[in-house]
């Protein structure tokens, strides 16, 4: 018999308390990203969760120019975590696009009209999950953002930042 990790051992688990393979789902309606700074997408509490999939969609077509994209895990303690390298671009990316992170530090995130789920499903510590961009050139640009997760303790909570 086969003794699974632990990312098999947290689907194993959500499976046996009716959570799905991908997890508890936490959608964030369409916001406007104007300025190149760090935005918190969603908010974790009570303990760890198993991140298995984020997918942004572009909502409102994105302005053109520049704009290196960099997914993180920002923990309440300790030191922020890549969740891809930081160099997908969301220069002129029009409405329907997606874009999701890979998980790895060393791969850009997906950006096309189909993108796979992570490649590395994530632990992330309680704090913020963040979304910053390189430059202020998304202009009038939307992106709405689906996040499954699996959490990995009783009493965890993920809502909308």
């Amino acid at each position: 018999m086969t003794v699974p990790n632990q990312f098999e051992a947290a689907i194993l688990a959500g499976l046996r308390n009716g959570i799905g393979r991908l997890g508890i789902r936490v959608f964030r309606p369409a916001t406007t990203f104007p300025a190149a700074i760090a935005y918190d997408l969603f908010t974790i509490a009570g303990g760890n969760i198993l991140v298995t999939s984020l997918v942004g969609e572009v909502t409102v077509n994105c302005g053109i120019g520049a704009n290196a994209t960099l997914f993180q895990s920002e923990p309440d303690v300790g030191l922020a975590v890549g969740l891809d390298d930081g160099t997908a671009d969301l220069n002129t990316a029009l409405v329907g696009i997606l874009i999701a992170p890979t998980g790895d530090v060393a791969v850009a995130s997906a950006l096309a009209n189909a993108v796979p789920l992570m490649n590395v499903p994530v632990v992330c510590k309680p704090g913020t999950i963040s979304m910053t961009m390189a430059a202020a050139t998304l202009g009038a640009g939307a992106l709405e953002f689906t996040l499954h997760y699996i959490p990995l303790e009783p009493g965890v909570t993920v809502v909308i930042a």
